[in-house]
């Protein structure tokens, strides 16, 4: 009797714990690749004036592929998440009286981009 009792918790025990081992082995696998491609998982920055420094507050800061974007706060201060379409991605950076700044997110390797300038746009 009490080897027919192993043979059932052993049929319904293995699966499981084969179940918890394929589990916990793929999220191992998942954690390392996220690590090894290093990628952010968004993008803070600040929009300044070229010549005077100042904040240029509700700029508009997209991505080309991914249509998607924010706008600064009256700081000139952003948060992006990092695009879907990864590093084939460009972020354009543009706003009123000033030239449009593309950056490709190849270049980029940090989530923290600083201060970036604007230049104001030359009259035509």
């Amino acid at each position: 009797m009490s080897y027919l009792c192993e043979m059932k918790v052993n049929h319904f025990v293995r699966p499981i714990l084969y179940s918890l081992l394929l589990a916990f082995i793929f999220m191992s696998i998942q954690q390392n690749l996220h690590a090894q491609t290093n990628q952010p998982i968004q993008f803070i920055g600040k929009l300044t004036d070229h010549q005077s420094e100042e904040p240029i507050p509700f700029a508009s800061v997209s991505y080309l592929l991914a249509k998607r974007g924010v706008t600064t706060d009256s700081a000139g201060n952003f948060t992006i998440p990092y695009s879907s379409f990864g590093a084939a991605d460009t972020l354009l950076l543009q706003s009123i009286g000033y030239s449009s700044l593309k950056i490709p997110l190849a270049k980029l390797n940090q989530e923290n981009l600083g201060t970036i300038h604007l230049f104001v746009q030359a009259a035509k």
